[in-house]
């Protein structure tokens, strides 16, 4: 998944990757699955380190966009921002 999604936009390392906070590979993304459905006038183009709510703000659209094109959805606007698969919230400590 990983390869094809740095085929398709640009190269991350994994799905660990904190450049994934912007939400901003994200919307790449949806917007490479389906020209045009991004409307990235709304997408604030922060980085990492970024303001919080400009970041939840591009996650929240990004789960938006997903919505529409009828897509899965396995994450939270904070699993984005915080770059935490949604699994791990549930995982215990040993």
């Amino acid at each position: 998944m990983v390869k094809w999604a740095n085929a398709t936009v640009r190269p991350i390392r994994s799905f660990k990757d904190p450049s994934l906070t912007t939400g901003v590979f994200f919307l790449e993304l949806l917007d490479a699955m389906q020209l045009g459905i991004v409307d990235f006038s709304m997408v604030s183009n922060i980085d990492e380190s970024g303001d919080c709510e400009e970041r939840r703000q591009n996650a929240k659209l990004a789960i938006s966009i997903a919505r529409k094109m009828n897509a899965l959805i396995f994450f939270v606007p904070r699993g984005i921002i915080d770059v935490r698969p949604v699994w791990s919230s549930h995982s215990s400590a040993a």
